[in-house]
């Protein structure tokens, strides 16, 4: 289960991954850098299991479709449990 929160102060991605390390997080964009990728946002839900993750952005995504959500794992990625597809 997703622990939801919407806090007002904004955070980096260093700064949510020190907060909640080897965890899925979904965050509110709010400023993006000059290649779109983004600096700053409102942490929204965190989450071990990333299946959380994609209620906590379709319930927010329904109530705000304007804005711009970042969803991402705060720990290491196992590269095993990946395949590239090209």
């Amino acid at each position: 289960m997703a622990v939801v929160k919407k806090y007002e102060k904004l955070f980096t991605e260093v700064e949510v991954a020190a907060l909640y390390p080897k965890e899925w997080v979904a965050v509110e964009v709010v400023s993006v850098d000059r290649r779109n990728q983004w600096k700053k946002g409102r942490l929204l839900a965190h989450s071990s299991n990333h299946d959380d993750m994609a209620e906590v952005c379709r319930k927010f995504r329904e109530k705000h479709p304007e804005s711009r959500i970042a969803s991402f794992y705060t720990g290491p990625v196992e590269l095993d449990q990946y395949a590239i597809v090209l």
